[in-house]
């Protein structure tokens, strides 16, 4: 699904709202481990075998992971902006009410597709 420029704009400024909380909360170990966790559950309801969707599902435990290795010091070999904007992304992920709402049939995860997307991009450049 192709989506304008006006509903990019949208969802970046929102995005950008969440790289905020994103920064704040990873100085709360606990809050960062009850996000993730919370983005697992959510992710779980995705694990399809359909296979965009199943993709989309392995991204995203994939993110949680590297987020998990920043937080306990296992991993620290990346830029801290890039955490920043793969825990956003998570965040983002979580919310069911952002720019298109989760709960919509057929468009509501569109958003959430397009920010993993976008950050999936950006961390492996």
């Amino acid at each position: 699904m192709q989506i304008g420029q006006n509903l990019k704009d949208k969802i970046m400024t929102k995005f950008s709202h969440y790289q905020e909380d994103a920064k704040k909360t990873l100085h709360n170990i606990d809050l960062t481990q009850d996000k993730l966790n919370a983005v697992f559950t959510k992710a779980e309801k995705l694990n399809i075998n359909t296979a965009p969707i199943h993709k989309v599902y392995q991204d995203i435990l994939l993110l949680i992971q590297i987020v998990k290795a920043y937080i306990s010091k296992e991993y620290q070999d990346i830029p801290a902006g890039s955490i920043v904007a793969i825990f956003a992304a998570l965040i983002y992920f979580l919310s069911p009410i952002d720019i298109l709402f989760d709960y919509i049939p057929g468009v509501g995860y569109v958003d959430d597709m397009f920010v993993l997307g976008l950050v999936l991009k950006q961390v492996d450049s």
